[in-house]
């Protein structure tokens, strides 16, 4: 199946999940997910192969889910049996950006393992917290544990805050 939105008319094509599993919390770390949440996901276009179990959004994807937001050029699913329900893996490519409060991740690129609960920063990844800013070569996060690893070059940039009197 192929969803495109065509011409003026279609704009941006608007989807709407709603995910039975923690998607959300494989994506954006500190989340906790409850047994059903809705997620929205807008992007220009949305491909769904069954086939190859995958679900693509292309374009300009935001995907939303309470305090947190995903921006990235494409967001692709692996899933078993086509279902969103079934998401296995997911990979965010292209001007990834994840805010969560006062938090915000970038990379070019995110991977996230379901069953592992690990998310995978690449290429230029950098977390930021106020104007404190940590990057790497890759930056690895585990969700079950909170254990965040830099590796490769590693710069951290720590703003302490002024002494008042």
């Amino acid at each position: 199946m192929d969803y495109r939105g065509r011409g003026p008319v279609m704009g941006r094509l608007t989807v709407v999940l709603i995910l039975v599993l923690s998607l959300a919390g494989f994506i954006i770390p500190g989340i906790a997910v409850s047994s059903e949440q809705e997620i929205t996901v807008r992007s220009d276009s949305l491909r769904i192969e069954e086939i190859k179990g995958e679900i693509r959004f292309v374009g300009n994807v935001v995907l939303n889910y309470q305090n947190a937001v995903l921006t990235c050029n494409t967001l692709v699913l692996l899933t078993e049996n086509s279902s969103p329900s079934g998401v296995k893996r997911g990979i965010a490519e292209g001007n990834v950006v994840i805010t969560h409060l006062e938090d915000r991740a970038e990379a070019d690129r995110a991977e996230f393992d379901v069953a592992s609960g690990q998310v995978d920063l690449t290429g230029s990844p950098k977390l930021i917290r106020d104007r404190n800013i940590i990057s790497a070569t890759k930056i690895t996060y585990f969700l079950d544990s909170g254990i965040a690893n830099f590796d490769g070059t590693v710069e951290a940039t720590i703003i302490t805050p002024e002494e008042t009197e």
